[in-house]
């Protein structure tokens, strides 16, 4: 990544590093700013400026006069930049050549890369040409393209079927002072290169960079979700996404139902995949805990046959011993004493095996409170849950612009790579 973008990146207000004069540094952040390579010529501009690109010297000529435009146009888009203003501002010798300048210019107004949005005008409007244009839609992208048409000099008439204008820009507002909800699309997905920032500027208004992981989700009695469940959630949905971009990138052309399936079958199939795969560990779980109380049962059984057979042999020592005390002869002494004696012995070996059932028991028990931690869920998601993944489900759809079961498991992108550099931010306007 080169430093002028960089710098770019490091601070949303970028208007001080394009002030660096004839600073390369400046020139790269201007084209930077206009989606445009600082040291060569987009397909485009090849196929606009054929006779640039053979001569290495016209090429840098008309680098930097494309370059130096751009940033005049940066530095101030709240005024129209003017063929005459650009030339004023290039010094010698690239002012030499007047009619290149003036096609540089012209292209660049012609392909909106400067002279676009809200500013003023500078010079009298081109006179109407006797074309008129009508624009379907009075979205961001409608009312952008009827200005610029109109500042070309066409009679524009924009045609809205709804009772407002914005299209997906939509903010709800409640009679009640300082309640607002945008209901369609409300950030500006990155500044390198967004037109919309230069829009903001034109109005003088604040972007709010916002951090995405201290951005809190409220469900829908208003409480706050808490953050290591918003993360929790989070992980499973972007385990979700990768495991249908991991099928649609090496299982072929998966057929469902005899047909492709489009992008909210296939996450709703994974979703019904890992509920299936969670109720096995829940039946497994409870398998296993039936188990261990399988083994207390047989125990404590037992333990109850030994308890009454000590009860029997209590009950004999004590009826043993009356009799010793009432025997007459040596010869009956001595065998009560025998039968007694045996009695005691059999008593100590029935309590030894009682304590170690009960001390088996106890280990069972034990075992069984901390198995009992480890209990899953009863489902996979619940309902607050689910309703995370479909507020991750909803903000897909925002960025697609259609349902996902109208989008393509195989043929969906979201196109990453071409994101605008920068942080997202947040605007406090609406059209």
């Amino acid at each position: 990544m080169s430093n002028a973008l960089n710098l770019l990146l490091a601070d949303t207000d970028n208007v001080d590093i394009l002030q660096w004069e004839d600073d390369d540094m400046a020139l790269e952040a201007a084209a930077a700013n206009s989606r445009l390579p600082f040291d060569k010529l987009t397909s485009q501009e090849l196929a606009c400026f054929p006779d640039i690109s053979d001569n290495k010297n016209s090429l840098l000529l008309y680098l930097y006069i494309r370059n130096k435009t751009l940033q005049l146009w940066q530095l101030d888009p709240t005024k129209e930049l003017s063929f005459e203003s650009v030339l004023s501002h290039l010094p010698s010798p690239y002012d030499s050549d007047r009619s290149l300048v003036y096609r540089v210019h012209a292209f660049l107004q012609r392909y909106s890369y400067i002279n676009f949005g809200v500013f003023v005008y500078q010079k009298a409007r081109v006179k109407p040409v006797n074309k008129r244009v009508i624009v379907i839609g009075a979205g961001a992208s409608g009312l952008a393209a009827a200005r610029q048409l109109q500042y070309f000099g066409l009679n524009v008439v924009v045609i809205e079927a709804r009772w407002r204008t914005g299209g997906r820009i939509s903010t709800y507002r409640k009679p009640m002072p300082r309640c607002v909800a945008d209901l369609g699309a409300m950030f500006v997905m990155g500044l390198v290169g967004n037109p919309i920032a230069t829009v903001a500027r034109q109005f003088n208004l604040y972007l709010h960079p916002f951090d995405a992981n201290d951005c809190p989700l409220f469900d829908s009695d208003g409480a706050k979700i808490k953050k290591n469940r918003d993360r929790m959630v989070e992980v499973v949905f972007n385990e979700i996404v990768s495991t249908v971009a991991y099928i649609a990138q090496n299982k072929g052309q998966a057929r469902f139902l005899g047909r492709k399936p489009s992008l909210g079958e296939a996450y709703e199939t994974v979703m019904i995949q890992l509920e299936h795969r969670h109720q096995s560990k829940v039946l497994k779980y409870w398998q296993d805990y039936r188990r261990i109380l399988e083994k207390i049962k047989p125990i404590r059984r037992a333990m109850i046959v030994v308890r009454k057979a000590m009860e029997e042999l209590e009950a004999a020592i004590l009826k043993t011993t009356e009799r010793l005390r009432g025997a007459s002869t040596e010869k009956e002494m001595a065998a009560l004493s025998a039968e007694l004696d045996l009695l005691h012995v059999e008593l100590r070996d029935a309590i030894k095996r009682y304590d170690e059932g009960d001390k088996r028991v106890r280990e069972l028990k034990v075992m069984l409170t901390e198995f009992a931690k480890q209990e899953p869920p009863s489902v996979f998601m619940n309902e607050l849950d689910r309703s995370l993944v479909n507020f991750h489900l909803a903000n897909l759809e925002y960025a697609n612009g259609t349902s996902l079961f109208n989008s393509s498991m195989f043929d969906w992108n979201q196109d990453d790579d071409y994101e605008f550099e920068g942080p997202h931010c947040m605007g406090s306007f609406s059209l």
